[in-house]
């Protein structure tokens, strides 16, 4: 786990070394996909079990859960605002319910701090939630932030509503890469709070247009929803509200 850039949170926390696959429009320039490739070409100068299952998992093999990283939320004193899975998505396909169950009890276990976790498989979530109802407590967890990442109407439309049948504690959209206007209705308002965000690739910026992003505004504001404005959407009006 490592400090972030990323402006509304404190750290990332990557335990499954993975390669993640595009589902929507908005996984076409994935900075994550093209960190996968860069990392599954690093050579092994001598053999090393865990260095070549990361490897390996970055080339598109089984997921690897890092014995090391998934205990790190441990060792950071201060209350944090983590990232979690940031590097992929722990509801892909291919992450094993073993898995993700190492991550949520991490997640429980370190109250202090709050997790933020965003999937474009909020399907995947309603599936594993209903396992867990059965299996586990505490659901919802207190800490954790569930969320959706959506980039055009058609994205909003099927995960948005997904979410918010899901029994979170916390629920939150980002609309990142934002590409399109997008109408709010459908999601009953059971949101508590929104990030809005461009494409940045390679260090240059993509910003969305500014009437999506003025469109989102208006109707959050009317609604009365925090909104998080991300630097690379270059937005004249700045808002960093945090939840």
């Amino acid at each position: 786990m490592r400090p972030t850039k990323i402006e509304y949170l404190s750290h990332t926390w990557n335990p499954i070394a993975m390669r993640c696959t595009p589902v929507s429009e908005g996984c076409k320039r994935c900075w994550h996909i093209a960190m996968a490739k860069r990392l599954a070409g690093v050579s092994l100068k001598e053999y090393n079990p865990d260095k070549f299952l990361r490897k390996q998992a970055y080339s598109g093999g089984p997921p690897w859960l890092d014995p090391n990283e998934i205990e790190a939320p441990l060792h950071v004193r201060k209350p944090a605002r983590i990232g979690v899975q940031f590097m992929g998505d722990l509801f892909h396909g291919k992450i094993s319910p073993d898995i993700i169950r190492e991550v949520y009890h991490m997640i429980v276990n370190n109250p202090i701090h709050q997790f933020f976790l965003l999937t474009k498989r909020p399907d995947q979530v309603r599936r594993f939630y209903n396992w867990v109802g059965k299996n586990w407590q505490p659901w919802p967890i207190p800490n954790l932030w569930l969320g959706v990442s959506v980039e055009d109407e058609q994205t909003y439309e099927e995960r948005a509503s997904i979410l918010s049948r899901i029994e979170s504690a916390h629920r939150w959209i980002s609309f990142e890469p934002l590409l399109g206007q997008i109408c709010l209705e459908l999601l009953d308002w059971r949101c508590d709070w929104i990030v809005i965000g461009g494409l940045s690739i390679r260090g240059k910026d993509y910003p969305p247009k500014p009437e999506w992003i003025k469109y989102i505004l208006e109707q959050c504001d009317s609604a009365r929803k925090p909104v998080f404005i991300k630097d690379n959407a270059h937005y004249p009006i700045k808002r960093r509200h945090l939840p």
